[in-house]
């Protein structure tokens, strides 16, 4: 079997392994909190179907391309020992309890300097903006809410706050793959295939 190939299978593991296991808990971790009447199993289905509802839709509308032109400006190369050691030791700071960026982790292997510090200020941009409309809204809602003091005790009102917590974690699941799945499918050429997706659904 040949090197590249073998680098290649480590990377998209690694990478896989690693930033979901670092990232998904952001964006997954309150909806599997908020739900502990349904079995895991039940919760795994439904993160499982918005996934492959997601791949699959990128697939389809960006010529196979399951990144959402995230990686437009980072060509395919041939996968190197160095580009496997990147999620390898993303997967080791996050089992120290170290928090990492996977994006500047994994992606700086492959980037270059000019695209690398164009990512650094749209993140340091995106973060400082959601920080300040987080707080606004939160100050704005807090006015209204008081979670200590409001409890819910009508059924139809449980009933369509359980059901706002599953469609909101969907959608932000959704949107969390079309961002971060580039950090995966940077091992992987550009475009798929029927097979090589198939392959990144299982």
């Amino acid at each position: 079997m040949d090197l590249t190939l073998i680098y290649t299978l480590v990377g998209f593991s690694l990478a896989a392994y690693s930033v979901i296991a670092n990232d998904s808990v952001q964006t997954l971790g309150t909806f599997i909190a908020s739900n502990q009447r349904f079995k895991w199993y039940w919760l795994a289905t439904a993160a499982s179907i918005v996934l492959a509802f997601t791949l699959i839709y990128g697939w389809c509308v960006n010529n196979g391309d399951i990144t959402f032109g995230r990686l437009n400006k980072i060509p395919y190369q041939t996968i190197q020992w160095y580009h496997a050691a990147a999620p390898l030791i993303l997967v080791l700071l996050t089992r120290g309890g170290i928090p990492v960026s996977t994006t500047f982790l994994v992606l700086s292997a492959f980037a270059s300097t000019v695209v690398l510090e164009k990512m650094l200020i749209k993140s340091v941009v995106g973060y400082g903006l959601a920080a300040i409309l987080a707080y606004i809204c939160w100050i704005a809602i807090s006015k209204f809410i008081n979670e200590k003091f409001d409890e819910i005790t009508t059924e139809w009102k449980i009933a369509f706050w359980r059901n706002a917590v599953w469609v909101t974690s969907a959608f932000l699941w959704a949107t969390w793959l079309m961002h971060d799945v580039a950090n995966i499918a940077v091992y992987l050429p550009r475009q798929l295939d029927i097979s090589l997706l198939a392959i990144v659904l299982i």
